[in-house]
C-alpha cells in the first residue's frame, strides 16, 4: 500500500510540475506576443502592409486567443486589398470579443461594399453596445440612403445630429434623405446648417446647388456651383476642402491628434431650455374621423430667441399639421450655446394626438 501510495503521490506531483511548465511556457509566449503587438503599434506607420501582416502572423502563432491581434492583421490585409482575408479576420476577432466595436465598425465598412445589410447588422450591433457611436450613424445613415430607405436614413441623421450638433456629417444626411423624396424647400435649410459647420465641404454644396435649381432658384445655385468647383480644385477633385482618405479601411477610433489635421477639442454644446410648450388641439374634421397618430417637426431654435424653419418629418391629414406647426411657433425657450455663445440648433419635436 505504502509503494502505491508513494507512486500515486510522484504521478501527482509530475502532473503538477508538468501543467506548471506549460503555464510557464503559455504565459512566456503571450508576453511575446504582446511585445511584438505593442513593438508594431509604435512603428505602424513606418512599417509595410506585409511586413504587417508578417509580425501579426508571429503573434497569432504565439497566442491565438486575443482578439486585438486578429483585429490588427485583419486591418493590414484591408489596407493591402485583400478584402477576403480582412474579413476572416475581423470575424475571428468578433468570435473572440463579440463586443469588440472596432473590430465590428471595420467589418460593417469592408461589407458596405459587398453586402449592406451585414453592414447594417454590424452598425446596429456597434450603437447597442455603445448608443453614443456616431460613426456608427454617419456610415448607417449613407448605407440607408444608398439603399433607398429615406426614411431610416433621416431618422439616422437626426440622432447624429443630437450626438454631435456641432457636426456637419447629420445635417447633410438628413437634408440628402428629403432631397431625394423632392422635398427640396425643407431640404435646403439643412443643407445650409451642414455647410454652415463645414465650409469646405463640396458636396453638400453641389447638392444644394441642385435643390435651389428644383426650386427656381438659379442665382443662389450657380453661387453654390462656383464654390464647389473652388473646393473641388483644392482638394485634387475629391469633392471636399480637405482630405477625406482613399476609401480603405482604417482605424475608426483612432486618435484625432494622430491625424494631420491640427486637433481641436470637441466644442461644449448646451442645449436649447424650453421654458413653455403649447398644447396642440383636435381640429372637428380629425375628431370626426378619429385620426390619431403622430406629427413629427425638425425644429429650428435660432440664437436670438425665436423659432426658425420647421420642416415636417411626419404628418396628420386634418390640419393636425398645422396645428402642430402653430403651436412651435410659439415655443418659447433659452438659446442653445456653444462655448457659452448663443448659437442655432435644430431638434426633433413631436406631437402627438389622441382621442380619450
Amino acid at each position: 500500500m505504502n509503494r502505491s501510495y508513494r507512486a500515486l503521490f510522484h504521478i501527482f506531483i509530475s502532473s503538477i510540475m508538468v501543467a506548471l511548465f506549460f503555464a510557464v511556457n503559455v504565459r512566456a509566449q503571450n508576453t511575446e506576443a504582446e511585445k511584438i503587438y505593442q513593438h508594431l503599434k509604435e512603428n505602424l506607420l513606418k512599417t509595410s502592409y506585409s511586413d504587417c501582416v508578417s509580425q501579426m502572423n508571429r503573434a497569432i502563432a504565439l497566442d491565438n486567443k486575443t482578439a486585438v491581434y486578429f483585429y490588427q492583421r485583419g486591418l493590414c490585409y484591408s489596407l493591402n486589398d485583400e478584402t477576403t482575408k480582412a474579413l476572416a479576420d475581423l470575424d475571428q476577432a468578433i468570435k473572440l470579443n463579440p463586443s469588440y466595436i472596432s473590430a465590428l465598425y471595420s467589418r460593417s465598412r469592408l461589407y458596405s461594399m459587398t453586402d449592406k445589410q451585414r453592414a447594417i447588422a454590424d452598425l446596429k450591433r456597434v450603437i447597442e453596445i455603445d448608443p453614443g457611436e456616431k460613426g456608427a450613424y454617419d456610415v448607417l445613415g449613407n448605407i440607408y440612403l444608398d439603399l433607398g430607405k429615406y426614411e431610416e436614413a433621416f431618422e439616422t441623421a437626426s440622432k447624429l445630429v443630437e450626438l454631435a450638433p456641432a457636426g456637419s456629417i447629420g445635417f447633410r444626411i438628413e437634408a440628402e434623405s428629403l432631397a431625394r423624396r423632392g422635398r427640396y424647400d425643407d431640404a435646403i435649410p439643412l443643407y445650409s446648417e451642414s455647410i454652415k459647420r463645414a465650409d469646405w465641404d463640396a458636396r453638400a454644396r453641389r447638392e444644394r446647388a441642385e435643390a435651389y435649381r428644383k426650386t427656381g432658384n438659379t442665382s443662389a445655385a450657380e453661387e453654390d456651383e462656383k464654390r464647389a468647383a473652388v473646393l473641388e480644385q483644392s482638394s485634387g477633385g475629391m469633392g471636399y476642402g480637405i482630405g477625406r482618405g482613399d476609401g480603405k479601411l482604417v482605424n475608426p477610433r483612432a486618435n484625432p491628434k494622430d491625424s494631420d489635421k491640427p486637433y481641436e477639442p470637441p466644442a461644449k454644446v448646451e442645449p436649447p431650455q424650453i421654458s413653455k410648450r403649447p398644447n396642440v388641439s383636435y381640429t372637428e374634421e380629425a375628431r370626426k374621423e378619429q385620426v390619431q397618430g403622430e406629427v413629427v417637426l425638425r425644429v429650428t431654435f435660432k440664437a436670438d430667441g425665436t423659432i426658425g424653419p420647421i420642416v415636417v418629418i411626419k404628418e396628420l391629414p386634418f390640419g393636425l399639421t398645422g396645428q402642430a406647426i402653430e403651436a412651435a411657433k410659439k415655443i418659447e425657450f433659452k438659446p442653445a450655446t456653444r462655448n457659452g455663445v448663443p448659437t442655432a440648433v435644430t431638434r426633433n419635436i413631436v406631437y402627438t394626438f389622441h382621442i380619450y
